[in-house]
């Protein structure tokens, strides 16, 4: 008899899905990004998918329109 083992995943929906670019000349890659709300209110900055710079950032009314007044709060 073997025991079958459970797996659970949390789940969360997805609030918006954001395209961000490398800011250094050489590079230039685009991002893209799926943010929870949660990740959305904490969202500053990404890192480039292909060279892992940081970049400063923050979302605006244009990213999330349906949304911006309840991420103000």
């Amino acid at each position: 008899m073997s025991k079958s083992v459970k797996i659970s995943a949390r789940r969360e929906v997805l609030l918006v899905d954001i395209e961000r670019r490398c800011q250094d000349r050489f590079c230039g890659a685009k991002t893209r990004l799926g943010l929870t709300k949660a990740e959305a209110r904490a969202y500053r900055g990404f890192a480039c998918g292909r060279c892992q710079r940081w970049h400063n950032d923050q979302l605006t009314r244009n990213d999330i329109p349906d949304w911006w007044e309840e991420m103000e709060k």
